[in-house]
């Protein structure tokens, strides 16, 4: 059997972790740079694949996805790509 045969991969869009759902403001407040730039284009992406508007997780992404924007904005207010996620 090959490698191949034996990998399995599982996607899951629109899905996410408890802890992903649950990120308080304090502890984006807390994130480095690096982190809170992940954290929000993986929200923004997220967001954008759940299909339903009034589907409660894409109403907690985008949430998410604010507080993750004002906190980069407050942290780079005259950074050109402040807007980038």
């Amino acid at each position: 059997m090959e490698v191949g045969d034996k990998m399995e991969i599982s996607i899951h869009p629109a899905k996410q972790n408890p802890a992903e759902s649950e990120v308080a403001p304090a502890s984006i407040a807390g994130m480095s740079n690096p982190e809170l730039l992940r954290f929000g284009m993986g929200a923004k992406l997220r967001c954008f694949e759940v299909e339903n508007p009034d589907d409660p997780r894409r109403r907690t992404l985008l949430v998410q996805l604010n507080f993750a924007r004002k906190e980069w904005n407050r942290r780079h207010p005259k950074l050109p790509l402040r807007d980038s996620f």
